[in-house]
């Protein structure tokens, strides 16, 4: 038998680059546990690309009133289409971190959503949702 992989995707989604950042830091502790990380902007993947990855870590930003980045929109727009299975993630091991603003009524609101839609398509969410706090004093 061999050993479970080690292998770490981490996709961010960002406007000003602090998801891109936080995205950095997670793989530089990943890689101190052993993990081979590929760290990736979410817009470089699709929904069928997501289907090979084992691990996925993402990390997104809120702009605004709870909108998703940019450069989630397409990858978004293919997550909500109706005909999707409901176990079309079945294999997919996933977790989230959310960055935002507290002074938002919609804080992390994007990232919310895309643990919520990953879920109802069958991925598995390995840990409580993270959320980074703009409002917070360590940022």
């Amino acid at each position: 038998m061999s050993p479970p992989s080690r292998s770490l995707l981490i996709l961010y989604a960002t406007e000003t680059g602090n998801a891109q950042d936080v995205a950095d830091r997670i793989a530089r502790q990943c890689r101190r546990i052993a993990f081979q990380c590929r760290v990736k902007s979410i817009d470089a993947f699709s929904a069928p690309a997501l289907l090979s990855e084992p691990l996925i870590i993402f990390v997104i930003s809120t702009t605004g009133s709870g909108t998703e980045p940019r450069a989630m929109s397409a990858l978004w727009a293919q997550l909500l289409r109706a005909d999707l299975p409901p176990d079309l993630f079945e294999d997919l091991a996933f977790a989230v971190f959310g960055l935002g603003d507290t002074a938002y009524d919609k804080f992390c609101w994007a990232a919310k959503k895309l643990a919520r839609r990953l879920t109802g398509l069958g991925a598995h969410e390995i840990c409580e949702r993270g959320e980074g706090d703009e409002q917070h004093q360590l940022g």
